[in-house]
């Protein structure tokens, strides 16, 4: 473990053991209040304050390991939730329950889940610079400061930063000083049940009407879903937060990510037409090549990569019906959109465009809006299959197939260039036990945070696939050994901090990976072979570590 790993896990529990400290105390107040209530008249203003207490003490306990904890001061608030909005006090009965569920309060402080600590962690990005552009900054607004603190430190692992406030006003003063990216907000405040609610629909009307809001609250009643989204919430979760839903939402609100232009191959023998079609596709944000020679477009092809192909039906060298026959026998060009582009309208010409591999047929001549509209919904439409094709659907990934061709052309691509490349092969730790103990969907949660956290601290140059299951594979290029072990052992330490929840309970993952790098292995099928081998012997070692091909342990 890693200086920075001890130093986090050492931070991690201490906010932990200061809450266990604590609770005591918050326990003692919340039955202070209920004697005060429960020996005279239902009081209104003391049944809010129980209210907010058990309101913090079901967020807070699920995150810090008390689950069974969470689970009654959350039927407790459920309860009292259910008299404050209809004005009423409790019979006989209803206290009874109250009654038992604070007994129950005071057996389930004995029960942590000291299991669910994470086993080490990092703080290489815990502390951004304020004015990092790549690192969202958020506002969080959480009168549990400890709750605030664990949340701050378990989005830092995704790099963003996280500015936490206890009150209102700490909050409008921020707001008033600059706008962050989003806002995470509890519902329940120490001014108010719903004061949370009232400030984020004032901002929102008025300073900052185009930030993303998401609620926290240990309410999951339609009541209040509702209430969030007519105060402009953009998302709502139920506290203990589970943290890969919020970043999957963060990630959705905050980060615009910008798609490459299409790539349209224009192949028309009249260079004049040619150059006016791809001005008008080029206004469009496309991004074109053109061809005036059939002869020239194999050549092209094997540069250009496109993704559709516009094509004249009459040209000299050969019909554009030929041509289409021709680009159909070339690998990876079997499922390129070909669109037709001619003044011919006779029905037979069209069936036969489209019978020898054409998708499309547009008549010229062909007003400016109407081409790009029409090349638009096809490229989109291309390309979203293509996607399919090669993408895991879980994680965005690339697939098995995929992952492979990609390691052959950057092992041919290396050899060219004379530059490293290292393959590493990763696998999660004990996997079978989480779907086993949590289920399937909180095993998919883990598989797609390991996904985002490679994604975002991976370069655009490196290529990320799925292997199988909660297999991983990644490529990097001009990366040795020494700065790829580097690379992935920050993202280990980072993983194994995290932590994940499932109905109040809390619980962290690790993986392990094996490395293997070009020349030392020479071929894309023995790197695949050793990188495997060597993740083999990382587990063998104990797991939760990375082993390197062909290394003494």
């Amino acid at each position: 473990m890693s200086a920075s790993d001890s130093h986090l896990q050492r931070k991690l529990q201490a906010l932990r053991d200061s809450y266990s400290a604590r609770l005591p105390g918050e326990l003692e107040e919340i039955e202070r209040v209920w004697r005060v209530l429960a020996d005279g008249d239902w009081d209104p203003a003391n049944a809010d304050l129980l209210y907010r207490l058990a309101h913090g003490l079901a967020g807070a306990a699920g995150i810090f390991g008390y689950p069974q904890l969470s689970r009654h001061a959350v039927s407790l608030e459920q309860l009292l939730h259910r008299h404050l909005d209809e004005e009423t006090a409790p019979d006989a009965g209803q206290r009874a329950a109250m009654e038992r569920l604070l007994l129950q309060l005071r057996e389930a402080a004995g029960g942590a889940d000291t299991a669910a600590q994470p086993a080490s962690g990092t703080e290489n990005d815990a502390h951004r610079p304020a004015d990092d552009p790549h690192h969202p900054l958020v506002y969080l607004l959480e009168d549990d400061a400890g709750v605030a603190e664990e949340l701050a430190l378990q989005l830092a692992h995704f790099g963003y930063r996280v500015e936490a406030f206890h009150d209102s006003a700490g909050l409008r003063d921020a707001v008033a000083r600059r706008h962050p990216a989003a806002f995470i907000v509890d519902i329940i405040l120490p001014e108010g049940r719903n004061a949370g609610l009232e400030l984020m629909s004032e901002l929102r009307h008025r300073e900052a009407p185009e930030q993303p809001v998401i609620f926290i609250s240990s309410r999951d009643d339609f009541e209040a879903r509702l209430a969030a989204v007519r105060a402009g919430g953009d998302d709502y979760f139920v506290k203990p937060v589970e943290i890969a839903a919020l970043i999957d939402s963060l990630d959705r609100l905050t980060q615009s990510v910008e798609s490459e232009p299409w790539r349209i191959l224009i192949v028309d023998d009249d260079a004049t037409l040619a150059a006016q079609y791809a001005a008008i596709l080029e206004n469009a944000g496309m991004q074109v090549e053109t061809v005036t020679r059939a002869s020239a477009i194999l050549k092209v092809l094997s540069e250009f990569h496109a993704e559709l192909i516009l094509m004249d039906v009459q040209m000299p060298e050969c019909s554009g019906l030929e041509l289409a026959r021709v680009v159909r026998q070339q690998d990876g060009c079997e499922g390129i959109p070909i669109v037709f582009l001619s003044a011919e309208t006779s029905t037979e010409t069209r069936r036969k465009a489209l019978h020898l591999g054409g998708d499309a047929f547009l008549t010229k001549p062909i007003d400016d809006d109407q081409l790009a509209a029409a090349i638009t919904v096809r490229a989109e439409r291309a390309r979203f299959l293509n996607t399919l094709m090669l993408k895991d659907s879980l994680t965005g990934l690339l697939n098995h197939t995929r992952i492979k061709e990609q390691l052959a052309v950057e092992v041919s691509r290396a050899r060219r260039a004379g530059g490293p490349l290292t393959f590493a092969m990763i696998d999660i730790d004990h996997f079978k036990n989480v779907n086993d103990r949590f289920g399937h969907m909180m095993g998919d949660h883990v598989i797609k945070t390991l996904a985002r956290l490679f994604q975002q601290r991976l370069r655009r140059s490196d290529s990320i696939g799925r292997y199988g299951g909660e297999e991983f594979a990644v490529i990097l290029p001009d990366c040795d050994l020494q700065l790829a072990g580097a690379i992935l052992e920050e993202i280990r330490a980072l993983f194994s901090a995290i932590r994940f929840a499932h109905k109040g309970e809390g619980f962290s993952v690790t993986f392990s990976a094996g490395l293997a790098t070009w020349p030392e292995y020479d071929n894309p099928g023995d790197l695949n072979r050793a990188a495997d081998e060597a993740l083999y012997e990382a587990k063998r070692l104990g797991r939760d570590r990375i082993a390197v091909a062909g290394a003494q342990p």
